[in-house]
C-alpha cells in the first residue's frame, strides 16, 4: 500500500489509555488517520464499521421510548417507593434487565428487558410482578425489515473480528494496531450506557462486559514510559465472574489466616464467659486482636470479607462457624 508517500502506515498510540471515554479513543484513532492520511474506507472493513457504529453511539430512539412513564406499573412503583426509608411520594424506579451479546454474525449489540423478561416474553405465564404490563419487543420497530429491533441500545458491526485477532495475539498487519482501541472504545459505550440507565431506572447486567489488562513498557520521549495493552475482551454473566473471582480470592489465602486457624480462635472465643454475641462486629473485634496476638496479621475487614465468600461459595466449611452462629444466636 502506498499513500501519500507512506508506504507503511505506523499508528503512534503511545498515547492509548484503558481510562479514555468512547470520544476519546474515537478522537486518538481520528488524528492519526489525518497524520497518516487516511480515509475510513483505507482500514479493514469490520474496522470501518466499527468506527462508524462507535461514532453513532447509543440509540436515541430507544432511550427515549424507555421513558414513557404511562406505560409503567405507576400504582407498583409508587407502593414499592424509591427509599424504603424515605418519605412518600417518590416512586420506586422501574426495573430492567440489560443483555450485552456477540451475535450470530459477529456484531456487538445490547438489549433491553422489564426485569425477568427475555425476547420470547416474560419467565411468569402473565405479567404479573413486571413495571412494564404492557411492554412489547418489535424485531424491526420500522416498516422494513432492515430496521433494528424496538428495544436495541447499540449495534456495533465486526466486534468478532477485533476479539479474534485479541485472542490469537496477532499484530502482523499494521491495521491491527486499532484493534484495542475499538474495543476499549466498546467498552467506554457499555459504561456510556450504565451510566444513562442508572439515573433512571433499576438495571440488572444479565451479560456484562468485562476487559483485562496489562502495562507494558514502551520507548518514548515523552514523561510516560508505560502503556496499556489490552489482554482480554469477553462477555460473560457478571455473577459467574464474581463467584471465578471469589472462589480465586479463597485459594489465594490472603486474609493473613487458615480457615483452621480461624476455627480455633472463633470457638475459643465463643467459649469465654461475657462473650459478646457471634453476629456483632464486637465479636468479630475480639477474634481479629486474638489472632494478631497469636502472630496473624488481619483486620477486621478482612474477616467480614472472608466470612461473606466461605457463606456464599464453600458452604461446607462454613457450617463449622454458622453452628456457632446458630448456637449463639438462639440463645444455646
Amino acid at each position: 500500500m502506498a499513500r501519500n508517500g507512506v508506504s507503511t502506515p505506523k499508528f503512534d498510540l503511545s498515547h492509548f489509555s484503558r481510562h479514555r471515554s468512547r470520544i476519546g479513543h474515537l478522537k486518538l484513532i481520528w488524528r492519526e488517520m489525518g497524520r497518516l492520511g487516511l480515509e475510513r474506507h483505507d482500514l479493514a472493513p469490520y474496522q470501518s464499521e466499527m468506527l462508524r457504529d462507535l461514532a453513532d453511539g447509543l440509540d436515541e430512539e430507544t432511550l427515549a421510548e424507555m421513558h414513557n412513564y404511562w406505560e409503567y406499573n405507576t400504582e407498583q412503583l409508587f407502593r414499592r417507593k424509591r427509599d424504603r426509608w424515605g418519605p412518600d411520594g417518590i416512586p420506586a424506579k422501574p426495573r430492567i434487565d440489560v443483555v450485552l451479546e456477540m451475535t450470530s454474525k459477529g456484531n456487538f449489540k445490547a438489549e433491553w428487558f422489564p426485569r425477568g423478561w427475555n425476547r420470547w416474553g416474560p419467565a411468569l405465564e402473565d405479567h404479573i410482578g413486571s413495571d412494564f404490563p404492557v411492554w412489547r419487543r418489535y424485531n424491526n420497530r420500522g416498516m422494513g425489515f432492515d430496521t433494528r429491533p424496538s428495544n436495541e441500545l447499540f449495534f456495533v458491526r465486526g466486534t468478532s473480528h477485533a476479539v479474534h485477532h485479541i485472542e490469537m495475539a496477532r499484530a502482523d498487519r499494521w491495521f491491527l494496531a486499532l484493534d484495542p482501541v475499538l474495543l476499549a472504545a466498546c467498552h467506554a459505550l457499555t459504561g456510556e450506557l450504565k451510566e444513562r440507565l442508572q439515573r433512571h431506572f433499576d438495571v440488572r447486567m444479565v451479560t456484562d462486559l468485562f476487559l483485562e489488562w496489562r502495562t507494558i513498557k514502551i520507548d518514548t520521549d515523552s514523561y510516560f514510559d508505560e502503556a496499556d495493552e489490552l489482554a482480554s475482551w469477553a462477555i460473560e454473566d457478571p455473577e459467574t465472574v464474581e463467584e471465578r473471582k471469589g472462589c480465586a480470592e479463597l485459594a489465594a489465602g490472603a486474609f493473613g489466616f487458615s480457615h483452621e486457624q480461624l476455627v480455633d480462635c472463633w470457638l475459643a472465643e465463643s467459649e469465654k464467659p461475657r462473650c459478646p454475641d457471634v453476629t456483632t462486629s464486637a465479636f468479630k473485634s475480639r477474634i481479629v486482636k486474638t489472632l494478631k496476638a497469636q502472630g496473624y496479621s488481619t483486620t477486621t475487614r478482612q474477616l467480614d470479607r472472608y466470612l461473606a465468600l466461605i457463606k456464599k461459595y464453600e458452604p461446607e466449611r462454613a457450617r463449622d462457624l454458622m453452628v456457632t452462629d446458630v448456637g449463639k444466636a438462639s440463645g444455646a
